[in-house]
């Protein structure tokens, strides 16, 4: 599965009052609403969600009631969360609130991150150089069995297989022989996207390696921009004229 599969599982038991005077609960007279907030009990991140129960429950039994969220409904965040359940009965003029049932639970997701890319030797055309990296888990559960990618301008070269624990660092390095001195290298952990996490912008690191150093090379499109402008200022320079300098000469007697 993906990180689409990700749910948090609720259960919660609903029965008849068990008295002389309360009644089997009969096919679409009761509902339940599930709702989820934050672990303040201020913003609603979930719901309402609307269950109605379409059997019949007979008095003395019972019934378990299993409900699943998925966990982008909660945007994949980390933290304390409060469910609830409330259970109503349909009536003439409104519906009466029965019960209500608060859950309180955490949710605990990994998080990765890529940081440092470097190179061990100073790069090379044809010479081979290994590509080092950072990557470490900083959420709060397990990362197991994500795949890490290694690209060069796009193109994958190279994937394995990792697995971290909330807090766990580690180094990972992939062999490059440089081809041309230009070229785009990245690293992308969970290609395929199989960990439900809250955010993937740090999920890889990039870094272009130009090879040789100097001066970038002038496209012929800015050669010709850069010709342009100049052959503009010489015309304005001689539409203007060059100031002339007075002479000194004397000046003829009377």
């Amino acid at each position: 599965g993906g990180r689409g599969d990700s749910r948090v599982e609720l259960s919660s038991v609903v029965a008849p009052y068990v008295s002389p005077f309360s009644l089997d609960i009969l096919p679409y007279e009761h509902y339940l609403e599930v709702r989820v907030f934050d672990g303040n009990h201020r913003e609603l991140i979930y719901g309402p969600v609307r269950i109605v129960l379409n059997g019949t429950i007979r008095k003395g039994d019972e019934l378990l009631f299993n409900y699943t969220i998925p966990v982008e409904e909660l945007a994949y965040r980390s933290g304390r969360y409060i469910a609830q359940i409330d259970t109503y009965r349909r009536g003439l003029s409104e519906d009466m609130n029965l019960a209500r049932l608060s859950i309180p639970f955490h949710l605990s997701l990994p998080d990765l991150r890529l940081r440092d890319l470097n190179l061990k030797e100073e790069p090379k055309i044809r010479s081979s150089n290994t590509v080092i990296v950072t990557l470490e888990n900083v959420g709060e559960y397990p990362a197991d069995d994500f795949k890490v990618g290694f690209y060069v301008d796009d193109a994958l070269m190279e994937e394995r297989v990792a697995s971290l624990k909330p807090g766990e660092a580690v180094e990972l390095s992939f062999n490059w022989t440089p081809r041309r001195d230009r070229a785009k290298l990245t690293v992308k952990a969970d290609i395929d996207q199989v960990l439900p996490e809250g955010r993937l912008e740090d999920n890889q690191v990039s870094r272009l390696v130009i090879i040789g150093g100097g001066l970038p090379r002038l496209s012929p499109y800015i050669i010709i921009a850069l010709t342009a402008i100049l052959a503009a200022a010489a015309l304005a320079l001689h539409g203007r004229g060059w100031p002339r300098r007075r002479g000194n000469g004397g000046t003829s007697g009377r």
